[in-house]
Formats: C-alpha cells, sequence, structure tokens
C-alpha cells in the first residue's frame, strides 16, 4: 500500500510528470455549491468517499488519504476545507512515515497544498505563517536542513509583513527565532537582525496594546520574552557589535529620522553612554522634538550625571506622549531618579503617584512609596519624648507595609518583591510597650506624620 501512495505521490507532484498525468480539462475550478447545484455526480462521489472516510478516521485522518487526492487533483476549487483536512492527512502520513525520501516527497505535497490553497482562497498572510512553521517543523527531512530554514523564514517574513499586527504571535516568534538561526549560519548579517528584532518588538508592544482579552496578553507577552531570548542568544546585543552596526550608517547620513530613532531606541537600551548614542540622540532632538527625542536626551543627562536638569526633558517626553503606558513608565523613572539622585522624597512619590493614575495596577510605583517611607524612618521621629520620637520613626514601617500590600494586590508580577519587603519591614515595628507610653492600642487607626502624613492601623 505504502508503494502504491508512493507511486501516486511521484505522479501527481513531480514536475513534468504532474503535466502529464493530469490534464487541463481534467480540473474543474467551481465551488462547490456550484457542483452541487449541476448535481455533478462524479464530484459528489470523489467527495462523499473522502469526506466519510476522513470523518471516521479522525485519529488516523492519513488512510483517507487516496479518496482525498482525487478530490485535491481534479476539483481544487471546490472547498477550502479540502486544504484544511489535506493538511491534516498528509501531516498524519508524515509522522508515521519512517523512509526519509518518502517523507520528504509527503512534505513537497503539504508544501503544494499551502500554494495551492493561496492561489484559489486566498488568506496569503495567514497560510504563509502555517508554511514557513511546517518547514521547520519538517526541516530534519531535508538534505539540508539549513535551506528549510532559509523557505521558512522567506515566508513567515511575507507573512508578517502581510498581516502586520494581525499577525499570528507564534508566526512572529518563528520569523524571530529563524532569522536569527540564519544569522549562525551565517546567511543574515547583524544588521538585518537588529532590524527585524526592532520592528518585531514594537509590532507585539503594539498588538499588546489593542488586546483585551488576557489569555492572548499572556500569549503576547511570552512571544516577546521568545523573541528577546533568541536575539540574546545571538549575542549580538553587546554594545562593540552594535556600534559596529549603527555607526557607518549614522556616518552616512544623519539626516535620516528614521534612521535616527532606531539608533537611540536600541542603543539607549544598552549602550547610552557610548559617543555614537549621544550623537544620535542630539541630532534627533534637534531635528524632530518628540516625546522619544526628549526621553533620549534625559537619559543622556542621566548618563552624564546632571541630574538637576533631567526633569525638564522628563517634563518634555511626558507632554509629548500620548500612550498612557509610556507616560506612567516616564513617570515612574522620574520618581527613582528624584528618590536616588535629588533626595526628594516627597517629589518622587508625586512622580510615582501619577505614574499609577495612567498605569493604575502596576505594582512597582507602589513599592517605590513604600521605599521612600521606609527609608525615612531616621528623619520623622519629630520632637518630644524620646520613646513618643521612637514610636514615630517606627510607625513609617505601617505606611510602608500599607504600600507594598497594595502593590501585591494589584500586580502579581511583584508579589515576591513586596511579601521580600514586607517581612524586613515587620521586624522594625513598634512594640506593646512602645506603643502604650503613647497611648495606642493594636487596630487602633493611626496617622503617620512628617512629609508622609498618611492614616494607617496600629499593629505590633
Amino acid at each position: 500500500m505504502k508503494e502504491h501512495l508512493i507511486l501516486v505521490f511521484i505522479a501527481v507532484f513531480c514536475g513534468a510528470i504532474f503535466s502529464t498525468t493530469i490534464k487541463a480539462q481534467d480540473i474543474v475550478l467551481k465551488t462547490q455549491k456550484e457542483l452541487l447545484a449541476e448535481k455533478d455526480s462524479a464530484y459528489m462521489m470523489k467527495f462523499s468517499l473522502y469526506s466519510e472516510q476522513y470523518k471516521n478516521n479522525k485519529k488516523k485522518p492519513g488512510v483517507a488519504y487516496a479518496n482525498w487526492v482525487n478530490v485535491f487533483k481534479y476539483y481544487p476549487k471546490s472547498h477550502k476545507n479540502v486544504y484544511i483536512q489535506g493538511e491534516k492527512i498528509l501531516a498524519d502520513l508524515i509522522k508515521n512515515e519512517k523512509d526519509k525520501a518518502r517523507k520528504r516527497i509527503l512534505v513537497d505535497t503539504l508544501m503544494l497544498v499551502y500554494d495551492q490553497r493561496i492561489k484559489h482562497f486566498g488568506q496569503e498572510g495567514f497560510v504563509l505563517g502555517i508554511k514557513g512553521k511546517a518547514y521547520l517543523r519538517y526541516k530534519k527531512v531535508f538534505e539540508d536542513k539549513n535551506e528549510a530554514i532559509k523557505l521558512a523564514n522567506i515566508a513567515l517574513m511575507r507573512s508578517v509583513e502581510l498581516k502586520k499586527e494581525k499577525a499570528d504571535a507564534s508566526f512572529i516568534d518563528s520569523y524571530m527565532q529563524s532569522t536569527c538561526k540564519l544569522y549562525k549560519l551565517k546567511q543574515k548579517d547583524a544588521g538585518t537582525v537588529i532590524e527585524v528584532y526592532i520592528s518585531l518588538k514594537e509590532l507585539l508592544n503594539n498588538k499588546l496594546k489593542t488586546t483585551k482579552k488576557e489569555k492572548k496578553k499572556k500569549k503576547i507577552n511570552k512571544t516577546l520574552g521568545n523573541v528577546e531570548h533568541y536575539f540574546v542568544k545571538t549575542k549580538i546585543s553587546n554594545c562593540d557589535t552594535l556600534i559596529a552596526v549603527f555607526k557607518p550608517k549614522f556616518e552616512a547620513d544623519t539626516t535620516n529620522i528614521d534612521m535616527l530613532r532606531t539608533i537611540t531606541k536600541f542603543l539607549g537600551e544598552k549602550c547610552d553612554k557610548s559617543e555614537l548614542y549621544e550623537k544620535a540622540a542630539t541630532l534627533l532632538y534637534k531635528k524632530e522634538p518628540s516625546a522619544l527625542a526628549a526621553y533620549n536626551l534625559a537619559k543622556l543627562l542621566l548618563v552624564k550625571k546632571k541630574y538637576k536638569e533631567v526633569g525638564k526633558y522628563y517634563d518634555e517626553a511626558i507632554k509629548r506622549e500620548t500612550d498612557s503606558m509610556t507616560i506612567s513608565k516616564y513617570y515612574y523613572e522620574y520618581a527613582a531618579i528624584t528618590a536616588t539622585k535629588l533626595k526628594n522624597s516627597s517629589g518622587a512619590r508625586n512622580h510615582a503617584r501619577m505614574a499609577l493614575k495612567y498605569r493604575p495596577n502596576w505594582g512597582k510605583p507602589y513599592i517605590l512609596i513604600g521605599d521612600l517611607y521606609a527609608a525615612s524612618s531616621g528623619r520623622c521621629g519629630g520632637e518630644g519624648d524620646a520613646g513618643e520620637v521612637k514610636f514615630r520613626k517606627k510607625t513609617v514601617y505601617w505606611a510602608a507595609v500599607d504600600k507594598y500590600n497594595t502593590a501585591k494586590s494589584v500586580d502579581a508580577s511583584v508579589a515576591a518583591e513586596a511579601n521580600k519587603k514586607i517581612s524586613q519591614c515587620t521586624g522594625h515595628y513598634p512594640n506593646v510597650e512602645d506603643a502604650f507610653f503613647v497611648g495606642v492600642k493594636d487596630g487602633n487607626s493611626y496617622t503617620v506624620g512628617c512629609w508622609i502624613n498618611e492614616t494607617t492601623k496600629a499593629r505590633f
């Protein structure tokens, strides 16, 4: 039976033999609806045999091949299911075929199925994505598996180009994976890999902004992580390589705003201390004083330790930015700089609160505020009796723990960090004796003074 099938594959799907096996007049380019309306008995018989056999062998769809191929060969425009089910039939045969040569013919046949589906039913972007993934899945069948990776990359690149932000996350994942593999095989240069990496990260982030379902968001975030992982494994992301790629482009054309954006966005992640980053960021701001350009200058001034000048550009970046998530990020970074470099706790809290205004369910700003409170113990005792001063200093930890608890309640990703800080703070709580002398009991409402000025509950 297998010998017979392989001969059919060769006769039907191999180059010139195909044209002599099936005459043009034998192929009927009509839809199933048209064929049924005409009561085409030949079609109805072929379709009935294949569909019944497929339906009755869901766990072993490959047995329906012989009857399926008659519909695929002679009625290629009849129904899209012929291709969807044909993919499953061939996948089953490929899985169970032991002979490598025969397996390769089956894989080639599967690729023909994808091509014919596009020809007769469109959906080029989607189908090319499936085809690209299939090349990667069956690459070991090829004598040169690098050829399969190259073909996969071509299909996936076109798929993502066509679908853009509607591209399935798995297609994007496979596109980045195959691009990085080709780089290791010296068939892609570092510049190309960087461009693909940047474009796919941007695409996925845009996709994330427009996605509402949590399950899909989780998949996109996983893909973002994979894209980052594949790129890091190439070892392109070291500053020497990045600068070697971007410096000639910068020197060749300093008027290209898109190129300046790319350089500053990319070098800003890892190489913001480089001379190239400084030149590109400064030039971009002059040519296009956008939110991103202002943000780049803020980071540049931070590297130069000109902390008092940083705020001007963060303020401008925030004012020009329209995306809530990005505004929140800017405010959070501004808060951290204000706290650590400018030593302004109150100002830092204000920026952190603004970050929460634009992204209420983000735990990090709450963590930051909690840290500010905990760090204030030494200066929040006020004046008076030594016991009272000591007590008031320790109450700041109540306020800090409130923020840590809020952080983990709104954002599970910071739970471990919050719990660690809570454990540290509880060891500094006032004890019962301290509280007794100031008339405070467990569970009492208590306002923590100093710059904090927040009401909490007493606990010991």
